[in-house]
């Protein structure tokens, strides 16, 4: 099971490796056994296994899921899940 208020700390961490926008909250469920990374087609894979490094770092066990559309207000869509 995921764990609230696990958003701010990804924030956290990957604020440290140098990324910098942000828009956090919480999941209407907190059932994510590893972390998801959605990318719109678009983001270079550079920048997932970038995510994917240091959340590994962390404990975290990530993994890239469905393609976001091109419409998508977001390019990167980040659930946590347990670490």
């Amino acid at each position: 099971m995921g764990q609230a208020r696990q958003a701010g700390v990804v924030r956290d961490l990957l604020k440290t490796e140098g990324f910098t926008q942000f828009e956090v909250g919480n999941a209407d469920t907190y059932d994510f056994t590893t972390t998801e990374v959605h990318l719109v087609p678009t983001v270079p894979n550079d920048v997932f296994e970038k995510i994917k490094k240091s959340l590994t770092a962390y404990g975290y066990t990530v993994d890239e899921k469905d393609v976001l559309p091109e419409s998508s207000s977001y390019h990167v869509v980040i659930m946590v899940g347990t670490r």
